[in-house]
């Protein structure tokens, strides 16, 4: 499955000195891999859930018509 990810972040920087840089990168390392992270989870999601036979089964072993459950 092709996985699109997007990413917008602003970035406010006093400077561009090679160590404001890589404190920002630093920063943003962890909010990058965490939205790419849902992004691709939410993807799949939907992919499974237009599937008429799911790839997965609830509690019941249907895995026909999945009702999700609280």
């Amino acid at each position: 499955m092709k996985v699109t990810v997007k990413f917008d972040y602003t970035l406010d920087l006093p400077d561009c000195n090679i160590d404001t840089l890589t404190s920002a990168y630093k920063k943003l390392q962890c909010m990058i891999f965490s939205d790419m992270v849902m992004q691709v989870l939410i993807q799949f999601a939907t992919q499974y859930m237009m599937q008429k036979k799911k790839p997965f089964t609830c509690k019941c072993g249907n895995s026909l018509g999945f009702i999700w459950g609280v």
